[in-house]
């Protein structure tokens, strides 16, 4: 009778430790953009996935942000294929 409790007492040790780490994985990916050393990591990176919009299981749209510009891009069959490219200066905005 005791292994049998032993093994099902380490049976839910192991199972509340992979639930914990699930909740803490999930927690990480929805509060990390906002959290202040998440931002100060991102500072200094040129290059950014703003939004990925998947169209179907091997088909995504990316819309990419590089220093200024931003990039459309059609990712798909191991290609990319740039639909539009914008450029996001304050002084372009002016002249729109």
């Amino acid at each position: 009778m005791g292994i049998i409790l032993q093994s099902i007492l380490a049976l839910l040790f192991v199972l509340g430790l992979l639930l914990l780490t699930l909740w803490m994985i999930k927690y990480v990916q929805t509060k990390a953009p906002g959290c202040k050393v998440f931002r100060n990591l991102q500072e200094g990176r040129r290059l950014r996935i703003i939004e990925n919009q998947k169209i179907d299981a091997g088909n995504s749209l990316l819309l990419v942000k590089k220093d200024d510009k931003e990039f459309l891009l059609f990712c798909g069959n191991r290609r990319a294929v740039l639909l539009d490219m914008e450029k996001t200066t304050v002084e372009a905005k002016k002249n729109d």
